[in-house]
């Protein structure tokens, strides 16, 4: 988390650098501590014994008021865990959670070069065939097999791709058969959206600067929309299809979330990646699953 330090003065004394929380704590009631002690130091006086109790019950009061020098939590910058924290959580009896792995040694992470056009060389960019977070697979498709699951209608709104930078965003989503595909171009440049299913072409159109969005099909369940660009030949996308909504999509922590599945229910489970192809594995409603791939 970015702390920006003009804000510095706007957050409480707990949370700024190199300020003790019981210092924190002593400074801020300062004006108060300051007002009181002079009114009762002229009580006190009077009484020694009762001077003395005071004392020490001050004394404990400020002690039990900044424990450990801690701070209201609502103050506190957080810790976010990293994906070996993460505290697990059991699924609901009609979810399917879990993670995918990638055992073995894996590419660096490089930059991706888009010297040949320089109007989307905003920022750094990487390639992303690959992205591994501790031993997390992101980018992977994970959902139950089509043909499995009955008759689902397709959403009537369409699924996005943002053309950004001369990248596809996101890289991969998930697309239901009969649900339209809209790509964008928001880029100061010409793109060529090049689809391609089953091996076959099936689109390739030019898009101009500030054309509107061009439409495509999904193409049948079971195979994989892909979208390459042949005057930018890094950018990369992909639509697995499938009959049902019952799929997801791995973040950079690598896990993934099915919702709706019938209770009870056993399903074949699949995971797609782009690199490291396909997995399948039988799985019940309301348990976790590890799909591990290896380079």
């Amino acid at each position: 988390m970015a702390v920006h330090l003009d804000s510095l003065d706007r957050l409480p004394q707990c949370v700024k650098p190199g300020i003790s929380y019981k210092s924190a704590f002593l400074a801020e009631r300062k004006p108060q501590i300051f007002r009181l002690s002079m009114s009762m130091k002229k009580i006190l006086s009077q009484f020694p014994l009762i001077n003395w109790l005071a004392m020490i019950v001050g004394a404990l009061l400020v002690t039990l008021a900044a424990p450990g020098e801690r701070c209201n939590s609502s103050h506190q910058a957080q810790a976010q865990p990293g994906p070996a924290q993460q505290k697990r959580v059991a699924p609901k009896p009609t979810e399917i959670v879990g993670e995918v792995r990638v055992v073995g040694a894996t590419a660096p992470i490089r930059k991706l070069d888009r010297s040949d056009e320089p109007s989307c060389e905003n920022g750094t960019a990487y390639v992303e065939t690959v992205v591994v977070n501790d031993g997390r697979l992101a980018n992977v498709h994970v959902g139950i097999a089509s043909g499995t699951m009955g008759t689902f209608k397709p959403p009537r709104k369409p699924v996005i791709v943002h053309q950004v930078d001369c990248l596809y965003v996101p890289r991969v989503q998930g697309l239901m058969a009969g649900q339209s595909v809209l790509v964008t171009n928001g880029d100061p440049t010409m793109h060529n959206v090049h689809a391609r299913q089953a091996g076959n072409s099936v689109t390739n159109k030019s898009q101009p600067v500030g054309a509107k969005p061009l439409e495509l099909a999904s193409g049948p369940a079971g195979s994989v929309l892909k979208l390459g660009c042949d005057v930018h030949r890094w950018m990369r996308a992909f639509l697995p299809v499938t009959d049902h909504p019952f799929f997801d999509v791995t973040g950079r922590d690598g896990t993934f979330k099915i919702t709706g599945v019938p209770r009870g229910k056993t399903v074949t489970l699949r995971a797609w990646h782009e690199k490291f192809g396909e997995q399948e594995k039988q799985v019940k409603a309301g348990e976790s699953v590890v799909f591990t791939f290896r380079p």
